[in-house]
């Protein structure tokens, strides 16, 4: 897991699936946004000190996918 250089969103990896949540979070069973493209466990979560990017690292595919944070600069809950 890893949370942004904001401080507005907290990366996690669970299998195949990056998921994005809003950071802090005060609601059980909050929004989040998952992705997929790893063909199998990701084995790391990172955002680039710039808050451009999530970088997700497969651990049976090898691959590295860099996924763009877009973030709106009028809610300051944060967004993905």
């Amino acid at each position: 897991a890893d949370q942004s250089p904001d401080g507005k969103a907290l990366a996690t990896a669970h299998g195949p699936q990056v998921k994005l949540f809003r950071y802090p979070s005060v609601a059980a069973g909050c929004d989040r946004q998952v992705y997929e493209g790893h063909g199998g466990t990701i084995a790391a979560v990172r955002f680039t000190t710039d808050n451009q990017f999530l970088i997700s690292v497969g651990a049976l595919d090898m691959c590295i996918f860099q996924w763009r944070h877009v973030t709106d600069a009028h809610d300051d809950r944060g967004g993905h």
